[in-house]
């Protein structure tokens, strides 16, 4: 088995890195989806400077400020390089933390730049005014505000759905899968947008539509298909709370449902996760590969498990 590791990272890493995409990249994904699999979204803590390197790439991380994880991936190779910034996903007054995001992007003039969305399109509808964008959306969509004013692309950051819910599938009913993604979207539309009422029943089953939609297409059979259905399916399995009223920490990765009183929301927000991870680090890998200098911004535990990720990898090669 070490023999064989040790033939993938000289396979993948003495390759010209151009090389891998057409080649032998397809080496990658394999060892990098092993090493997300045996993390799985347990906590994890990068250390701060070099982490990991090889031959050809290096690898490091740094807080610039307390609220921020960066993690920096350098080919000497290709000269691509990643910037990777976990940030705590706030609207903030607080402008000190936008200007480090948009400093960062002037000194290193990406060529693309990728955020924690499924899709770019709503940024042709943010405000025109940078003050206004930091008050109500957060840091992702300024990243999208300032790389549209620049100039460069902004490309979705997340897989496609119908693809996490395949791999989701895989362990969990459809039922089970539909309830934890609607219950975790109508808890973060409740806690960071403060709806309630009809704006939340909206925001709820439009979540529900999607994922029934998804289900539809693959032929799966789901019972929760509105929300007076929602609500049954609550009051069913916890009876002692409305759909409205969910707790956060069901939705927390690094916590149990045993000890969460989630029953299964846990572990589905927990796979779901490290479904997320890998294919960031897959997608900004190959940019990396192909000599690009990309920018991304999500989550700080996204940033956590990207960097561990990636030192897995790295570290396959010794």
């Amino acid at each position: 088995m070490k023999f064989v590791m040790r033939l993938l990272g000289s396979l993948l890493f003495c390759l010209p890195l151009h090389a891998q995409v057409s080649q032998g990249h397809e080496l990658a994904p394999d060892a990098l989806e092993r090493c997300f699999q045996l993390q799985n979204a347990t906590a994890v803590n990068a250390p701060i400077g070099t982490i990991a390197r090889t031959r050809s790439l290096n690898l490091s991380a740094q807080k610039p400020r307390d609220d921020i994880y960066e993690v920096r991936m350098i080919s000497s190779l290709s000269n691509g390089q990643l910037i990777f910034l976990g940030g705590p996903h706030v609207t903030s007054p607080d402008r000190s933390l936008f200007n480090l995001i948009e400093s960062t992007f002037d000194k290193e003039k990406p060529s693309e730049s990728y955020i924690e969305v499924n899709d770019v399109s709503y940024l042709r509808k943010l405000p025109e005014e940078k003050e206004s964008v930091i008050a109500t959306r957060g840091e992702p969509s300024y990243l999208g505000f300032i790389a549209r004013e620049r100039n460069v692309t902004v490309l979705p950051l997340e897989p496609r759905d119908i693809d996490l819910y395949v791999n989701l599938r895989k362990y969990f009913s459809a039922d089970q899968i539909i309830l934890t993604l609607v219950l975790r979207e109508a808890q973060l539309v409740r806690d960071r947008h403060r709806a309630s009422g009809e704006r939340l029943e909206d925001a709820t089953f439009e979540k529900l539509r999607m994922w029934n939609q998804i289900a539809r297409e693959l032929d799966d059979v789901v019972s929760i298909k509105n929300i007076f259905d929602l609500t049954v399916a609550v009051r069913k399995i916890w009876p002692d709370f409305d759909w409205r009223q969910t707790p956060a920490t069901w939705f927390n990765p690094l916590l149990s449902s045993e000890d969460t009183g989630g029953r299964f929301t846990n572990e589905i927000i927990r796979r779901e996760k490290t479904f997320r991870d890998f294919h960031y680090a897959q997608l900004l890998l190959s940019k990396v590969s192909e000599g690009r200098t990309v920018i991304a911004l999500a989550g700080r535990n996204h940033a956590y498990s990207i960097a561990s990720g990636y030192k897995c990898l790295l570290n396959s090669d010794k």
